[in-house]
Order: structure tokens, then sequence, then C-alpha cells
């Protein structure tokens, strides 16, 4: 079914905050390893993301119709 915006809200928030963990613990083994990757790691999930997001609303308008 639909989902509302305040679970799509909250989802992202925990997903955030993972992210943010497994960052600060990436930080504390390996500062200069996670000083070059965490900023290209998180972009490129957030550009993942937004890919996602244009190919699901092609499939819903276009192919599950």
């Amino acid at each position: 079914g639909p989902v509302s915006a305040r679970s799509e809200h909250s989802r992202r928030d925990r997903s955030e905050q993972a992210l943010s963990l497994i960052a600060e613990i990436g930080k504390r083994l390996n500062a200069e390893r996670a000083e070059r990757y965490t900023v290209p790691i998180a972009s490129g999930i957030i550009a993942g993301e937004s890919i996602m997001g244009v190919i699901v609303a092609a499939l819903n308008n276009f192919v599950l119709t």
C-alpha cells in the first residue's frame, strides 16, 4: 500500500543514523582512511538513492500500470 510521509521520514532518519554510526566506527578504526572515503561513499549512497527513486517512478508509471 501507500507509504505515509511520516513512515518514510522515520525510515530515512534510521538510515541516516545507521550510516552515521558506520562512519564514526570507520573514523575510530582508521581516521585517515575515513577522511578520504566517507564523503565519496556518502555521495554515492545519495546518488544511488536518487537513481532508484527515478527507476521506481518510471516502473510505477510505465510498466506497472
